[in-house]
């Protein structure tokens, strides 16, 4: 019988997530990196990474929001794998 919780679909999950994340983070390094070869400051670089998470704060709220709401009735490894590669509860 299929389990919506079942630890296949928590590693698999967390498989695809941390690719999102390491994908993330790889292209971050090498945009730091080019921004410092261009000639951009420290202070300006650090500045614009805090407002960019600052500004992620409110979507992240709303799709934690989505996952929670979807996870009564879907489990939740699938909400949670869908919200954060597509990011939007309006499509749900």
């Amino acid at each position: 019988m299929f389990s919506p919780n079942s630890s296949f679909l928590y590693t698999l999950t967390a498989i695809v997530i941390a690719c999102i994340i390491g994908q993330s983070v790889f292209f971050m390094v090498r945009a730091w990196r080019r921004a410092k070869v261009i000639g951009i400051s420290a202070a300006t670089l650090r500045k614009t990474v805090i407002s960019s998470a600052v500004y992620t704060v409110a979507p992240a709220i709303s799709i934690l929001l989505g996952v929670i709401a979807l996870s009564k009735s879907l489990g939740l490894p699938l909400p949670w794998l869908r919200l954060s590669v597509i990011g939007a509860i309006t499509y749900e």
